[in-house]
């Protein structure tokens, strides 16, 4: 059984002092973090699709004339998951490694600029059979639990509140959750229900894209950025359950 340092730590982590969680943030190239002088400041928002990231930024200047420092987040893009993060991830929200016979390890590829780099679409593609293969096999038909498929209604409820959260990394929206409902509820049998929420989870750009850009705290990260940034740091997946309900309850 592969080792989660997240779960061991969690109670750790919390009481880490904000400064030391930024310089640990500061040594992981996708958080994006730079110490600049404090006259001087700079933020970014970048948003991305499947073919391509588009960025903008803005700086403004200070008039303080301080000698001090402070630490401030530098610009960030989203940036894919490298094939290691993406299995990992997979492991961890489904509860078992995924098997290597369904593993593809020259799965994930980049192009253009290596500081803003995006799935090429060959790659895109191969994930998408990848994804279709592991929601098609027997193997993930386990990792649901046996009282969560006695009906369509029942496995789109389960995946949406309990695998969803751990996927996305932050809490679904209303119109994401309303909208995989929806797709869901289409499934003719269990089964098929089971195959298209795996691949819908699993092929959504918030699942193949780190985002912690601060989209939504206007340049700095929220708490499910923070989780997701120490989570893949420390274990090289994503926000297990506990360090989730953390950055939920405001924790970290």
């Amino acid at each position: 059984m592969r080792f989660n340092p997240i779960t061991r730590f969690t109670p750790v982590v919390r009481s880490i002092p904000i400064f030391a969680m930024t310089l640990a943030l500061a040594a992981c190239d996708g958080a994006g973090i730079i110490i600049t002088p404090i006259n001087n400041s700079s933020s970014s928002s970048s948003a991305s699709n499947h073919s391509e990231i588009s960025e903008s930024s803005s700086s403004v200047s200070s008039s303080s004339q301080s000698s001090d420092t402070e630490i401030t987040k530098g610009i960030s893009y989203p940036k894919p998951l490298t094939t290691r993060e993406f299995y990992n991830s997979i492991s961890l929200i489904l509860g078992e490694d995924v098997p290597v016979a369904l593993q593809d390890n020259e799965l994930l590829g980049y192009h253009g600029s290596p500081s803003l780099p995006s799935i090429e679409e060959e790659a895109f593609l191969k994930v998408h059979q990848n994804i279709q293969t592991i929601s098609e096999s027997e193997w993930v038909a386990t990792r649901i639990p046996n009282h969560q498929k006695g009906s369509v209604s029942d496995v789109a409820d389960y995946v949406l509140s309990t695998l969803a959260p751990l996927t996305y990394r932050r809490p679904l929206t209303d119109d994401e959750y309303k909208s995989m409902h929806a797709a869901i509820l289409v499934s003719t049998s269990v089964d098929e229900a089971i195959v298209k929420a795996i691949n819908l989870l699993f092929t959504s750009t918030a699942f193949l894209y780190r985002l912690e850009i601060g989209i939504v705290a206007g340049g700095s990260l929220d708490s499910f950025e923070y989780a997701t940034a120490l989570a893949y740091i420390y274990s090289g997946a994503g926000p297990d359950k506990d360090l989730y309900d953390a950055a939920r309850k405001g924790e970290l």
